[in-house]
């Protein structure tokens, strides 16, 4: 979400140019479906081109979903 919005890119615009639905998309980016794998790559490189045009925003994504590491030495 924040890639698409640094981006300036709107649900329908992105959705659209994946070939989907609105309301599937939006699924994709709430984590409640999986995209198929057809629209998993195409998104796979729509995501890969954003973090690299807005690194900061990309960095900033991977550190927010990053999971803590609860083993102990």
């Amino acid at each position: 979400m924040r890639l698409r919005r640094a981006d300036g890119l709107t649900q329908e615009e992105v959705a659209r140019a994946l070939g989907v639905s609105r309301v599937a998309f939006l699924r994709w980016e709430n984590g409640q479906v999986v995209p198929r794998a057809q629209h998993l790559a195409a998104y796979s490189r729509l995501l890969t081109g954003l973090a690299a045009k807005h690194p900061e925003v990309g960095q900033e994504a991977d550190v927010v979903s990053s999971p803590r590491s609860t083993s102990s030495p």
